[in-house]
């Protein structure tokens, strides 16, 4: 299969890229129309094209210039032919697709706490290592992102636990939840007199019963769709990433929003993105997502492109640049509405870019170094959670590039015991919000 006329290198059946003419040393490699690395030895023509004779592009910073593509975007169809989904209507307005109990702990200390809760109603503990010991922005970033969460529409109910003598303490984090008044929460401070256990069961039954009680039919421009990949191969650009792609476009054509995430995975695509942006604001907010993680890797001596897995390179993806151009078509060929931070809310429909957690990144590829966990800890992304355009010009596009080329350890009493923080730092850049609850989310306030 000749994914792009301008490629050099074929897909045979088992995934992997086979030359179709010579390609001399040095000469970059092309597939889906743009380079995803150079040879690094003579290739003669039907030869396998893979690591032991391709190197990546990928290194430094770059400099990009603002040159946009025009984007044609499919007619809005009439408000009548939008689909409808059932869905969980909030008193405020919001919509989720689930109606769950989400126990919150300010703090890892009641981590068990909030799984025994959990489990007696069949809900969800989004536990975590964090909450004390934390300081300036990385302590705001824990606490945003917990707030952020309690918001989360597709949270029916929301039971937060203290312990009661955290750097996050329930006070504190009240305030920055703001008002509450349509949102189905409690507050639980294990340290407080009485059985602390026995309040939160009651304090879950009332969540229970104030849980919106049935779906109602919900128009899908008030969808909001995470897009993620995994166990990509050689065939992933060519069938399901296209796929979640023609979705994305579909949605955001009635209206929804998309969400592409991944980071890493868009260096050597990134321009196909960056030439989508709705305006040079936009434009200037994804290239600082990009450079910033790439700075990240810099600063602590890693590289910023040994992303594919051995699993990866086995189904035939050779290099980062491969992998990336796969992997941005799930994002379609709408155009980029936004750039979205950790804990950020949907501001705009349409498709947007959100950052994801970089301390993910650093321990899969070596980055573990104490003061990333610090800078970066609690950034598992309110929202976290990618396609080629359909007719992209080959090479960068409208956008030229000039310059260089989980789980946590499960501890802590209810009442002021041991911390896990104290008893396992490095446990703590292995703990992940459980990603499961953010592959689909509605639009927040």
């Amino acid at each position: 299969m000749i994914i792009h006329p301008l490629d050099n290198v074929e897909i045979r059946d088992d995934g992997h890229k086979y030359a179709l003419r010579a390609i001399r040393a040095g000469e970059n490699v092309i597939k889906y129309g743009m380079p995803i690395g150079h040879a690094t030895c003579d290739i003669a023509p039907g030869e396998h094209v893979h690591v032991h004779n391709v190197a990546t592009n990928l290194g430094d910073n770059l400099t990009y210039i603002y040159e946009p593509d025009s984007v044609v975007l499919e007619p809005p169809p009439r408000a009548a032919e939008i689909p409808t989904f059932k869905g969980y209507r909030h008193p405020d307005g919001r919509v989720g697709v689930r109606n769950d109990i989400w126990v919150v702990p300010t703090v890892g200390c009641v981590n068990n706490l909030c799984e025994r809760l959990a489990a007696s109603c069949g809900g969800i503990a989004l536990t975590h290592p964090y909450g004390c010991s934390q300081l300036g922005a990385d302590h705001e970033m824990t606490a945003n992102l917990l707030a952020a969460l309690c918001r989360h529409p597709n949270a029916g109910g929301v039971l937060v636990v203290a312990l009661g003598c955290e750097n996050n303490t329930l006070d504190s984090f009240k305030e920055r939840l703001g008002d509450i008044s349509t949102l189905n929460i409690r507050f639980l401070r294990a340290q407080d007199p009485g059985d602390e256990y026995a309040r939160g069961l009651e304090l879950i039954k009332e969540l229970e019963s104030n849980r919106p009680a049935t779906r109602v039919d919900v128009p899908v421009s008030e969808l909001v769709v995470g897009l993620k990949c995994g166990g990509s191969d050689g065939f992933s650009g060519l069938t399901a990433n296209p796929l979640v792609g023609r979705f994305s476009d579909w949605l955001v054509a009635r209206g929804g929003s998309t969400l592409l995430t991944e980071v890493p995975e868009m260096f050597g695509a990134e321009t196909l993105l960056m030439r989508r942006c709705r305006d040079r604001a936009v434009f200037e907010k994804c290239v600082k997502m990009v450079n910033d993680f790439k700075d990240y890797y810099t600063r602590h001596g890693q590289p910023c492109y040994e992303n594919p897995s051995p699993g990866n390179k086995a189904g035939g993806i050779t290099t980062l640049e491969d992998k990336s151009l796969g992997c941005v078509q799930k994002g379609g060929s709408s155009r980029v509405e936004d750039v979205l931070d950790y804990g950020e809310h949907v501001k705009a429909h349409g498709l947007s870019l959100a950052v994801h957690d970089r301390t993910r990144h650093a321990v899969r590829h070596g980055g573990t170094h104490d003061e990333d966990l610090h800078e970066h800890g609690a950034r598992a992304g309110e929202a976290a959670l990618d396609r080629l355009g359909r007719d992209g010009e080959p090479g960068c596009g409208g956008v030229r590039r000039e310059g260089a080329g989980g789980g946590l350890r499960r501890a802590g009493a209810q009442r002021g015991g041991e911390c896990p923080r104290h008893r396992d730092l490095q446990g703590r850049r292995h703990a992940l919000i459980p990603f499961q609850v953010l592959h689909l989310v509605h639009r927040g306030s």
